[in-house]
């Protein structure tokens, strides 16, 4: 059986004043929730933008926050 997967994204600007948002969203397949990960890096992320994110299985402790590298 298949277990849910919950992507978690991140986006960190480089405005003080806007902070970092969390947004999360549910993938029935590990792998559709990685594709998703990978796209909204690739559409996010760029001018005075990071984005980051990880899969968690549903249902277990959310991963700490991924530092800048």
């Amino acid at each position: 059986m298949l277990k849910a997967t919950i992507l978690i994204l991140y986006l960190a600007s480089s405005s003080a004043s806007t902070g970092m948002t969390v947004t999360t969203a549910e993938f029935a397949t590990p792998e559709a929730c990685e594709f998703a990960g990978q796209q909204s890096k690739a559409k996010l992320g760029g001018w005075g933008t990071s984005a980051y994110w990880v899969c968690a299985p549903k249902g277990e402790p959310i991963p700490a926050v991924p530092q800048a590298r």
